[in-house]
C-alpha cells in the first residue's frame, strides 16, 4: 500500500471537514436531502482542487501534489454520501404512499 504522508493535523481536519460538512447539509436540508447536499459540496471542492492555482494553495500555502491528496478524499467522500443519498431517496419512495420505481 502507498504512503499517503498523512501527519495528524490531517487526520484531524479532514474529521472536523467531514463533521462540519454533514451538519451544515443537516441543518440546512431535511431528511435524505442532507446528505446529497453533502455529496454537492464535496464535488464542489473537489473541482476547485483539481485546478494548479486555487485558492487553497494561494491561502494556505499547500503544494499542488498535497492538494491532489485533498481532491482525492473530497471525490471519494462525495462519491460515498451520493450513494447513501440514492439509498435513503429509495427507501423514502418504497415507504411512501405512492411507489414509483422512477
Amino acid at each position: 500500500m502507498k504512503n499517503l504522508y498523512l501527519n495528524k493535523g490531517d487526520i484531524v481536519f479532514t474529521l472536523l471537514f467531514i463533521i462540519a460538512t454533514c451538519g451544515f447539509g443537516y441543518f440546512f436540508y431535511s431528511d435524505f436531502d442532507s446528505m446529497g447536499g453533502c455529496a454537492i459540496y464535496y464535488f464542489i471542492l473537489t473541482f476547485v482542487l483539481a485546478t494548479r492555482n486555487n485558492i487553497f494553495t494561494l491561502l494556505f500555502g499547500i503544494s499542488f501534489e498535497r492538494c491532489l491528496y485533498w481532491h482525492k478524499l473530497t471525490a471519494l467522500l462525495g462519491f460515498i454520501l451520493g450513494i447513501f443519498h440514492g439509498y435513503l431517496a429509495i427507501m423514502d419512495n418504497i415507504n411512501s404512499k405512492y411507489y414509483f420505481i422512477f
